[in-house]
Formats: C-alpha cells, sequence, structure tokens
C-alpha cells in the first residue's frame, strides 16, 4: 500500500499527515490565546468527546475557559466549562469532524494538538477520495470551517458549497490581537480578496438569500443598458 506525508505551515497553525490510504493519521496544531479563539476539528476520532479530545492536555488548559461548539446544521450552540480542579469539562459533548466552536482561553497561550485521521469522504480526488459537499444552509450567520485540512480546499465556495451572493460576508478572527476582519462580496469581487481559512481555522460566514426574479430583471437590464451604451459611443 502506498503511504504519504503532507505538511501545511501556515501562520498560526501546522498540519501532519502520515499513514496509507484511504484513512491515513495525522494531527493538527492549532495555537490558542488569551480570550476567543475560531477552531475547527478537521479530523475523525473514534472518541469524538471533549473529555477523550483533550486527554493529556489538560494541564494546558486554563480554569473557567470555555468551548462553545456551533451546529453547522442549525448555528445551534451547545457550551461547556472546564474545570480545573476535577480537569474534565462539565458538558463532555461531542465535537466531531466539521464541527467549529469558539474556544475561549482564560490564562496564557497554548498549543492544541487534535489527532485522528481523515475519512475518504472528505479527502480531495487527489488522495483518493471525493471532496466532500457540504450541504445547503438557510440565510443566517454560520460558524464553519473546511473539513478537508488543506490550504487549496479553504476558499469560500469549497466551504459553503456554492458561490458567493451579493451581501454575503466572512468574519475572521485574529486569536493573537482579538481583532476581527470583515471580507465582503458586492456581486462582483470580494473587498480583500477571496476569504481562504487556514488549517484547523473557523470564520462566522453570514449567507444571504438568493435575489429574487425582479431584482435579478433590473440587474440584468442595467447590464444590458450598460452594453447598448458603450456600443453607441
Amino acid at each position: 500500500m502506498k503511504t504519504f506525508k503532507i505538511q501545511f505551515s501556515v501562520l498560526f497553525l501546522t498540519f501532519g499527515l502520515t499513514g496509507t490510504l484511504p484513512a491515513p493519521v495525522g494531527y493538527i496544531n492549532i495555537a490558542l490565546y488569551p480570550g476567543d479563539n475560531l477552531i475547527a476539528n478537521q479530523l475523525a476520532q473514534t472518541n469524538q468527546h471533549l473529555n477523550s479530545m483533550f486527554g493529556g492536555q489538560f494541564t494546558s488548559v486554563n480554569d473557567l475557559s470555555t468551548f462553545t461548539k456551533w451546529d453547522t446544521a442549525t448555528a445551534a450552540q451547545s457550551i461547556s466549562t472546564f474545570n480545573g480542579n476535577a480537569l474534565s469539562w462539565d458538558n463532555d459533548f461531542i465535537w466531531s469532524i466539521y464541527d467549529a466552536g469558539v474556544f475561549k482561553l482564560t490564562g496564557p497561550s497554548m498549543m492544541l494538538t487534535i489527532v485522528g485521521e481523515v475519512p475518504v469522504q472528505y479527502m480531495p480526488g487527489d488522495f483518493g477520495g471525493s471532496l466532500y459537499v457540504p450541504p445547503q444552509r438557510d440565510p443566517g450567520l454560520y460558524l464553519l470551517s473546511q473539513p478537508v485540512p488543506a490550504l487549496p480546499y479553504s476558499n469560500f465556495t469549497n466551504i459553503v458549497g456554492r458561490l458567493p451572493r451579493e451581501g454575503e460576508f466572512v468574519a475572521r478572527l485574529d486569536g493573537l490581537t482579538q481583532m476581527y476582519t470583515t471580507n465582503s462580496f458586492d456581486g462582483f469581487s470580494w473587498s480583500q480578496g477571496e476569504p481562504q481559512l487556514n488549517v484547523g481555522e473557523a470564520a462566522f460566514f453570514n449567507l444571504v438569500e438568493v435575489p429574487e426574479p425582479s431584482s435579478i430583471a433590473i440587474i440584468c437590464i442595467g447590464v444590458v443598458g450598460l452594453w447598448c451604451g458603450r456600443r453607441r459611443s
């Protein structure tokens, strides 16, 4: 069986992958900073409960740190608080692959290591799988990430499963500075270039409705009028 290894180095995160197809075992290192951190699980584990996934890293998590998981389908939230004395989470919910959340760290910076495997259904075709197609979502604010831990597949289209619409935006958080950056789509281009998330990173995606037929007609008339005007000139 062919084996392979992949290494991605990014500003805040690193990803290592070793193993054999179709389910390579790997790890993701995510730097967490004091305050809020938008993160995602991009690997599958046998036991995906918080207390199991954090395992030997409990001593690095400060008391009263919280983790809020966002349901990618409904935007519902599950909140858990870390007990530094018991070294456990009070709500030991499941943090499965493709789940994103807000990790609020109450102490100094730490490195969170997630170990697991990439199921074949989440792997790009180049690695023997078929790229995961996200579900279509209603308009609203979602905390999302790309399940494939590879930068080329972490753009808006692969994360949402369609092209962007006018009025949509992506808000990314820099954990180090605790500052948000909003990237908006005006119907033609992004204000700061097409957003692309880092490995292990999640971001807020504001999704809007499909324009009504009347609006589309007005836009088309405007485009045709502009084109005709240019021809006359």
